[in-house]
């Protein structure tokens, strides 16, 4: 038997700005799904449970002192959206 994991969203309503997104498929898949408001760095470590296995966040950026400082259960941490813009800054670091 395979146990789902849990996700936490730090900015939710940034993803859901128009109140028309459904993170009902997002759910399904997790298990448990938490979703939060106006996060910010300064209180985004609060906002994550222990156990939880995924932190999906939406513009904002996490410093090593706040990566750090979530549960070791945090196995994936991800930017929603706007992938092209970010990995294009990503491999222009890596060029120079």
């Amino acid at each position: 038997m395979s146990t789902k994991a849990s996700a936490t969203v730090l900015n939710a309503d940034k993803l859901n700005y128009d109140k028309t997104l459904s993170f009902a498929s997002l759910e399904k898949v997790v298990g448990v799904l938490s979703l939060h408001e106006n996060t910010t760095p300064e209180n985004a470590i609060s906002k994550v449970p222990d156990g939880c296995a995924v932190v999906v966040t939406k513009e904002m950026e996490l410093g090593e002192s706040i990566i750090r400082g979530l549960p070791e259960s945090c196995k994936l941490i991800c930017e929603a959206g706007e992938f092209e813009r970010q990995f294009s800054r990503f491999w222009r670091g890596i060029e120079n």
